[in-house]
């Protein structure tokens, strides 16, 4: 049962604190009350959208794929969806995943709202992705279906994402290791040198200026100056409608990044498209599905805007399909889909297509960054080392002489 937790004074000035469980907030103020205390504070106990939306880092990626699973697998067995999302919550009360279930069972149970409505409440929570795809399956009766389609889509995502992170360890530790050493040699070694060399009257070598001047306390206040700002660009353009489109804009330019965004909108494309098509959802239907849940000004809505006008006029399915957020293998296939009648099923194969070329390009960029990033930790570490020692062998070589 729901309830609430208080915090009242009696007449007699103690304070009371604890837990009532009633399921109306009036009740409880009525039944506190009651009791001749003054009520300070009355909070639910079942977390509002906010303050779940708080707990939105905490949920992991595989809970969201198990959430979309068993809620299809239990729909599926004939159950309704309240008591699924019951069931998927469990009775962890210190599991977020169980107030998040706890909170849609409640929107749609007590509300009368669509699972798709829902979600759009936690939009830290669910993407529009997801919203979308749910609000296909309500429409088109395929619920089960498609929360069983999108935990595999989300699954490939969080294994990508998995490899990505486990690649980037390596690298990650030996750039951690390299800055470690040149802060012990610019801080304990470098001095040192430079106060005995320049006790004897001799100058410095040019390598030995040019890093003493680049690890100087101007240069590094530069430095951290420039990465504040940075971040604080990247804070206002979070913060602004249309910040994530010219993020997007900016890393779309550089080449290999570029490529493999083009590759994952492609392969979500015509994934989503040939799932519709599948359940005999009519191309500019599916495009208007498709373009439902996502900002009206955006550049994917604008695409798909432009391709229903493009189906309207008649135009062939070559020039639909041709785009430059798409990547040609998409309209080559939709081509020859049409031809042969079969689109939904060629559509399907370039998703898989795109998808396995994604993870190809992938894993061949980190396999040419990690040596990359170790030979440039390596170029440091060997400058620094031996611009600390060249005023030594200076020394060296004068006292020789």
């Amino acid at each position: 049962m729901s309830g609430f937790h208080y915090l009242a004074i009696s007449p007699t000035g103690s304070f009371h604190s604890g837990k009532i469980a009633v399921p109306e907030r009036a009740e409880a103020l009525a039944r506190l009350r009651g009791r001749g205390w003054v009520v300070l504070r009355l909070k639910s106990l079942e977390p509002t959208a906010g303050e779940l939306e708080d707990l939105a880092p905490y949920l992991a990626a595989r809970d969201r794929v198990l959430l979309f699973l068993q809620l299809g697998l239990l729909m599926r067995s004939g159950l309704n969806i309240v008591r699924s999302l019951e069931i998927v919550g469990g009775a962890d009360a210190q599991s977020p995943l169980y107030w998040l279930c706890q909170f849609l069972a409640k929107q749609v149970s007590q509300r009368g709202i669509s699972l798709s409505a829902a979600m759009r409440l936690l939009p830290e929570t669910f993407t529009p992705m997801m919203t979308g795809m749910v609000q296909l399956g309500e429409e088109t009766g395929a619920l089960p279906g498609v929360l069983g389609a999108l935990a595999v889509r989300l699954d490939q995502a969080d294994r990508l994402q998995k490899r990505l992170v486990n690649a980037l360890v390596y690298p990650a530790c030996l750039c951690t290791v390299t800055v470690a050493v040149m802060f012990i040699l610019m801080e304990f070694l470098v001095p040192q040198v430079v106060a005995i060399v320049a006790r004897d009257g001799q100058s410095l070598p040019l390598l030995t200026r040019w890093v003493l001047a680049l690890c100087s306390p101007l240069a590094l206040k530069l430095v951290l100056g420039s990465g504040l700002v940075g971040l604080l660009c990247l804070l206002v353009l979070r913060q602004r409608e249309d910040g994530g489109e010219i993020l997007d804009r900016w890393t779309d330019r550089i080449p290999k990044i570029g490529r493999l965004k083009l590759l994952a909108r492609g392969s979500s494309f015509c994934f989503d498209l040939h799932f519709m098509l599948e359940r005999s959802v009519g191309l500019l239907q599916a495009f208007r599905l498709m373009k439902s849940p996502l900002r009206q000004n955006s550049p994917w809505a604008r695409m798909l805007t432009d391709m229903g006008d493009r189906l309207s006029r008649g135009e062939e399915i070559e020039t639909i399909f041709r785009h430059p957020l798409l990547p040609p293998l998409v309209s080559n296939l939709a081509t020859v889909g049409a031809e042969m009648e079969s689109l939904p099923r060629c559509l399907g194969y370039c998703a898989e297509q795109l998808q396995g070329q994604l993870e190809y390009e992938m894993e061949t960029l980190l396999q040419m960054l990690e040596p990359l990033l170790t030979a440039a930790c390596g170029v440091l570490s060997g400058l620094v080392c031996v611009a600390a020692f060249l005023p030594v062998y200076g020394l060296l070589t004068g006292a020789g002489a």
